[in-house]
């Protein structure tokens, strides 16, 4: 467990692979509240976080279940997270969304956590 370290010069990759050969930006810390990329210029490399909230969550359904009109929907919820940290592929939550189908769309009645077993 700790920081993610991540070299200047593949950050310089991954900006060239994007934006196009001789791109130019400058290497800095960057950051939104207390979200921070630390930027350590003597060493080259750029200090992530390990767990910091960065990424958002993506679902995965896991079951649909029908009676009548009314869907219940399980879903697991994983964090997203950057390819060079994909390994945290395991559920942090779970879902149960309840829809009712009306004549135009589904209605959400109710989302609850449930545990992960």
């Amino acid at each position: 467990q700790g920081d993610i370290i991540f070299p200047q010069d593949q950050m310089a990759y991954i900006v060239e692979k994007l934006f196009g050969e001789g791109t130019k930006f400058k290497h800095t810390a960057s950051g939104v509240n207390d979200i921070v990329i630390s930027y350590d210029e003597k060493k080259k490399q750029y200090i992530i976080p390990e767990d910091t909230d960065l990424y958002t969550f993506y679902p995965q359904v896991t079951d649909i279940a029908e009676t009548d009109d009314t869907y219940t929907v399980y879903a697991d919820c994983y964090k997203s997270t950057p390819p060079w940290n994909s390994k945290k592929s395991v559920p942090v939550k779970r879902v149960m969304v309840t829809l009712k189908k009306t004549s135009d769309y589904y209605n959400i009645i109710s989302i609850k956590t449930i545990p992960i077993q």
